[in-house]
């Protein structure tokens, strides 16, 4: 029960630390024109609804793979 709890505290601060990655590196973007021109702030919509969920989605898939790596290694080498 106490490692399950660890898991998901461990993928819950994944979650929250990738979205604010998205959120940071998505509005960079859209500050530098990645989305389009910013005619009446067309480019912030863009950001939001397509590349914020884009990017998070990309950064917490291999933020957790990378964990269940490492959890994975770490237990093959303690066996």
């Amino acid at each position: 029960m106490k490692m399950m709890f660890l898991h998901i505290l461990v993928i819950a601060a994944i979650l929250a630390a990738s979205a604010l990655l998205a959120i940071v590196s998505v509005s960079l973007l859209a500050e530098q024109g990645a989305f389009g021109s910013c005619f009446e702030g067309s480019c912030g919509y863009a950001a939001l609804f397509v590349g914020f969920p884009l990017v998070w989605l990309g950064l917490a898939v291999t933020g957790i793979a990378l964990w269940i790596r490492w959890w994975r290694r770490r237990k093959a080498h303690a066996l």
